[in-house]
């Protein structure tokens, strides 16, 4: 589960309890008061763990103005730099940079969730008709993509019909 991992002391005896997503874990309940503290001590450390290692909500990044290197589609590794997506800082038009040339993309966020589009590509007719099979690849995952989520400062995920993998440039 991707979730938002929240830690908080409450109880008279201070106990942690676990919050995920809002909602309070319930309170263990046992014959020995200790264990019930040992227990909420566990699911605390792999809440933590697990929230350190977990991806961060797609919401919370700005992805203007950025440009990122296409490093895997469906778990096929392109040589760097293959292709770049560049977004641009002061419209809503993304830019994939392909051997062949490069195509603009509208695109849009759902700001609250992880949701993602990109529509209305336009792209120069001699870049269709020279690109080759990886070109091919590449656009049609951007452009079936519909999740996205940030895997740490400077990697993002791209799901939909295939998944793609985004390190950013330094830009």
């Amino acid at each position: 589960m991707a979730g938002r991992f929240v830690l908080g002391l409450a109880g008279r005896d201070r106990g942690i309890r676990l919050v995920v997503n809002g909602t309070a874990a319930p309170r263990a309940r046992s014959a020995r008061p200790g264990a019930a503290r040992a227990a909420s001590t566990v699911i605390a450390a792999v809440a933590l763990i697990v929230g350190a290692c977990g991806t961060q909500p797609a919401s919370q990044m700005d992805l203007t103005g950025t440009t990122w290197s296409i490093v895997t589609v469906d778990e096929d590794n392109l040589s760097p730099p293959y292709a770049t997506m560049e977004f641009a800082r002061d419209s809503a038009h993304a830019i994939l940079s392909l051997r062949c040339g490069a195509v603009q993309y509208d695109w849009a966020l759902e700001t609250d969730s992880s949701g993602i589009a990109f529509l209305n590509p336009h792209e120069d007719p001699e870049c269709l008709a020279n690109s080759d099979q990886t070109d091919a690849k590449v656009r049609d995952a951007i452009e079936g993509t519909e999740e996205w989520s940030v895997r740490g400062s400077g990697r993002i995920v791209l799901d939909g019909s295939h998944r793609i993998v985004l390190v950013r440039t330094a830009s």
